[in-house]
């Protein structure tokens, strides 16, 4: 199986901020690496999806809900889409329907 993984540098963005304090330390073929806690990446890609990156991200997001093997807290998921104008979304990649 191959990996892909996406990088990020650092800024002023309280996201970022975040993200880093809450980075995961894994081992992958004797390489230690930091993996984004699940709520980043699901914020970051409700953020690629609104800037045109079509669907897959949302439904990126979907499957990651569907098989985390952590618990997302959804709730900062909310507070940063909401922060960020990205709460319709969120709640359609979530499942739910639509805040009006």
């Amino acid at each position: 199986p191959s990996l892909r993984a996406d990088g990020d540098v650092a800024g002023e963005d309280p996201l970022q901020a975040w993200g880093l304090a809450r980075r995961r330390a894994l081992r992958i073929a004797a390489l230690d690496v930091s993996i984004a806690p699940p709520e980043y990446v699901i914020v970051r890609k409700l953020q690629y999806a609104a800037q045109g990156g079509g669907d897959r991200h949302l439904r990126d997001i979907k499957r990651m809900l569907e098989r985390a093997l952590v618990a997302i807290d959804q709730d900062v998921v909310r507070a940063f889409a909401e922060e960020r104008g990205l709460l319709p979304m969120w709640t359609t990649a979530a499942g739910a329907p639509p805040l009006n």
